[in-house]
């Protein structure tokens, strides 16, 4: 049976009853912030011997079981429930378009993070699933929804292995024994382990902070070129009277806020992974994490999507029909802005309008093709969208004048910065308890690994 019939067969009531469950929602944050180690050496792998390591492994590999990967899929980008949005209108409360949570923060509550994840199966996408009360899961029988979301929330990107694609373009070590040092693709990319891809889409966040500009009066100022960035005449009619902020600086600033969306969705898959006794670390690079990932997806039609700025730099855009950034190919930045603004006001789409009623399905562009259901945490939720504060339309032109400058000054939005980041990503395996008995002083792994294929592999 394929990966994804396994995933369709999958009985999540059933599966939230089963005792190894029961022990991972028991297990305790404190036990696995003590316990989160990085293991790198699973079952069925054969790695290059010096002087001091020679061991291979004398198990067959084992993937990551339907079950497993639904728990980590779920701790790294899962839905935890409805987020609070408990300031006021007057504390601009609608800097966050949407009421879905995650269980990593995120600023102004924009999430467009994606978790891809690559095994032997192919390469798949999490879609986290919608959320209709403050907590999704508050005991062990509601981890249901857990399995429910995998279950109806993963895609099938390509059916081609990482690990193939990767040993087809370095290609295996002639001699595993050499003393030159390794960290090439035919020693990381073994049978049986699990790649986790998380991928930020950062226009999403950018244009929307952009749209606070004409209420704080930022005058947003173009370092490189020495001129404002798009608003002059803005600050000429006293619109934009704060002092200048460095377009370079600003877009630091917030590119080091949202890449932490990255780094919470590794620690929270390093924390399950411990849970449940399995092994893992972060590894990757920069720029050649998607471009591992993208070769893969190439070879199923479906790569990345690039784009070339001003200088004559490639940069990825997004996958088209799966991840869309808010910009050209896939739309202007006039539209980009006016999609953020609507997602929150727009009559029948925007999450703040009053014609959107509890239940009612939009779509979250760029994110998800399919319509996602409109949920909010108040008592009463007429009142509360009747009340809004509207961004006038300076608020919007601002922001338009803002994010065109800098697309048609150099060929890419953000300027500094691609717009889909992939820093580095997550190994997740079965470990080899001997390699670690053999090398590493008692205690290094723990009962739960021990015990792992006997408890998650009846």
């Amino acid at each position: 049976m394929t990966f994804m019939g396994r995933v369709k067969k999958m009985d999540p009531e059933e599966i939230a009853s089963r005792p190894e469950v029961k022990a991972f929602w028991d297990k305790s944050l404190c036990w696995s912030l003590a316990h989160r180690r990085s293991f790198k050496y699973p079952l069925g792998t054969k790695l290059p011997k010096d002087d001091f390591f020679d061991y291979e492994s004398k198990k067959e590999p084992v993937p990551l079981t339907e079950v497993e990967l639904a728990l980590l899929c779920w701790a790294g980008a899962g839905t935890s429930g409805l987020v609070r949005n408990d300031r006021t209108f007057a504390q601009n409360a609608c800097t966050q378009p949407w009421f879905e949570g995650r269980v990593y923060p995120s600023a102004c509550n924009v999430w467009y993070a994606h978790l891809i994840f690559a095994n032997d199966d192919g390469v798949f996408l999490y879609r986290p699933h919608v959320p209709t009360k403050m907590v999704e899961i508050g005991t062990q029988e509601d981890m249901e929804v857990i399995f429910r979301a995998f279950k109806e929330g993963v895609v099938q990107l390509s059916d081609q292995s990482i690990r193939l694609t990767e040993l087809s373009v370095v290609g295996p070590s002639e001699d595993l024994e050499t003393r030159a040092t390794q960290y090439g693709a035919a020693f990381m990319f073994q049978p049986g382990v699990t790649n986790f891809f998380p991928i930020l889409d950062i226009t999403v966040e950018l244009l929307n902070l952009y749209l606070m500009m004409y209420a704080t009066g930022t005058q947003l100022f173009d370092d490189e070129k020495g001129k404002p960035a798009g608003i002059q005449k803005w600050i000429d009619n006293g619109s934009l009277w704060e002092k200048k902020l460095p377009l370079s600086l600003y877009e630091t600033g917030q590119a080091q806020i949202l890449i932490g969306h990255q780094f919470y969705i590794h620690q929270n898959l390093l924390l399950c992974a411990t849970a449940m006794g399995l092994g893992g670390y972060v590894t990757g690079g920069g720029y050649a994490s998607l471009m591992m990932l993208s070769d893969t997806l190439a070879k199923s039609g479906r790569g990345f999507r690039f784009a070339t700025d001003k200088r004559g730099y490639s940069y990825t855009v997004g996958i088209d029909g799966i991840i869309e950034t808010h910009m050209p190919p896939y739309m202007s930045m006039d539209e980009a802005v006016e999609d953020i603004w609507n997602m929150k006001f727009k009559p029948g789409y925007g999450r703040y309008n009053s014609d959107v009623k509890e239940g009612d399905e939009v779509v979250y562009r760029g994110f998800d093709t399919k319509p996602r259901a409109v949920h909010r945490p108040f008592n009463d939720v007429e009142k509360y969208t009747e009340a809004v504060w509207l961004d006038s339309p300076e608020t919007i032109q601002v922001a338009k004048d803002v994010a065109n400058y800098i697309y048609d000054t150099y060929g890419r939005f953000p300027k500094l910065f691609n717009p889909i980041l992939c820093e580095h990503y997550v190994q997740a395996l079965h470990i080899d308890p001997g390699f670690y008995d053999r090398y590493q002083v008692a205690g290094s792994i723990w009962q739960e690994q021990r015990e792992h294929m006997s408890t998650w592999h009846k």
